[in-house]
């Protein structure tokens, strides 16, 4: 088969970041509950890819309901498509790699917005959280999507921006390639030691040519 390259849609793809935090401020203000960061980029170093984790930090897990209908006004908008990866996207596509999302998105947003952006034809399978048996941030998410392409994970690359998907793509054993133009600052990521840094989409297509000729 050929190789499979993941991508994690908000950040890497969506630039989405800046409608999280409009939201978690908006969620804060009308559930009366300090927040927890003082603008975009302290929002960028609190915030985890795991709604539902960030809810529970901000002490209101027993009021999720609550969050729930504010998350489904901001999913009805059409998010903004990060500079440059339509191009990026079409250039991996030519390579003959099999492009996939795989998102804890809902897999009918995931389609809705990328047909709408122009985006859906250059993917195979588009995987949200109701595509697989297991949640999102869990190693076993990855596994199942590789083999859905008879891929293992040193036929995988992983397109992420948060330290949440490059611990799992790390417990995976696939290769990971964090975008710093996405949720997760640079310093953040770096940290947890990504295969690659990149902070352009048009970086990504040499670095997955170099991550699919090295031995793992």
């Amino acid at each position: 088969m050929a190789k499979l390259v993941l991508w994690d849609f908000d950040g890497p793809i969506a630039d989405s970041i800046r409608g999280y935090h409009a939201l978690y401020d908006r969620i804060c203000e009308q559930l009366g509950v300090e927040k927890q960061w003082e603008d975009l980029e302290s929002f960028r170093e609190w915030v985890s890819g795991n709604w539902r984790e960030n809810i529970s930090r901000l002490g209101l897990t027993e009021r999720l309901g609550e969050t729930e209908p504010l998350h489904n006004d901001y999913l009805q908008e059409m998010p903004e498509i990060q500079s440059s990866v339509a191009n990026t996207l079409a250039t991996i596509f030519m390579k003959g790699y099999n492009n996939a999302v795989l998102s804890g998105q809902s897999e009918s947003y995931l389609n809705r917005v990328l047909k709408d952006k122009g985006l859906l034809g250059f993917f195979h399978r588009v995987l949200g959280c109701d595509s697989l048996s297991t949640e999102k941030f869990n190693p076993e998410t990855l596994r199942e999507a590789r083999e859905l392409f008879d891929a293992g994970p040193d036929e995988t690359v992983y397109i992420a921006d948060t330290v949440q998907d490059i611990e799992f793509a790390h417990q995976d054993c696939s290769r990971v390639i964090a975008v710093t133009y996405g949720w997760h600052p640079e310093a953040k990521l770096q940290a947890y030691r990504p295969d690659e840094l990149v902070g352009s989409s048009l970086e990504i297509p040499s670095k997955l040519d170099e991550l699919f000729t090295k031995v793992h």
